[in-house]
C-alpha cells in the first residue's frame, strides 16, 4: 500500500524485487528494484535518488501517472461497470 501512497503523491521509491511490487515498480521507469539482500544495490539506487533530480521526477511522474490510471477506485468502477455492460449483451444475445 505505501508503495501506492507514495507513487500518487509522485514520490519516486526504491523497492526490493519481490511478491507483486512489480505492479506498481516498473524498473527504471516507475522506481528502481533492488534485489532483496544486495546493500551495494540498495546504496547505489538510493545516491542515484538522491543525487539525480531528473531521474527522480521522472520516475515519481510515472509512478504518479500508473498508480492512478491502475489504481483509481473511480476508474476502476467505471471499467467494471463496462466489462458488465458487455458481458450482460453477450448473455442476452445467446
Amino acid at each position: 500500500m505505501v508503495l501506492c501512497e507514495a507513487g500518487v503523491v509522485g514520490l519516486a521509491v526504491i523497492s526490493t524485487d519481490v511478491g507483486a511490487i512489480r505492479e506498481i515498480v516498473v524498473h527504471e521507469r516507475t522506481g528502481l528494484l533492488v534485489e532483496p539482500g544486495d546493500v551495494d544495490a540498495l546504496e547505489m539506487a538510493l545516491r542515484r535518488v538522491l543525487t539525480e533530480p531528473e531521474l527522480r521526477e521522472r520516475l515519481g511522474s510515472a509512478a504518479q501517472e500508473l498508480v492512478r490510471s491502475r489504481f483509481d477506485a473511480r476508474a476502476n468502477a467505471m471499467r467494471l461497470g463496462e466489462i458488465l455492460v458487455e458481458a450482460a449483451s453477450r448473455g442476452a444475445s445467446t
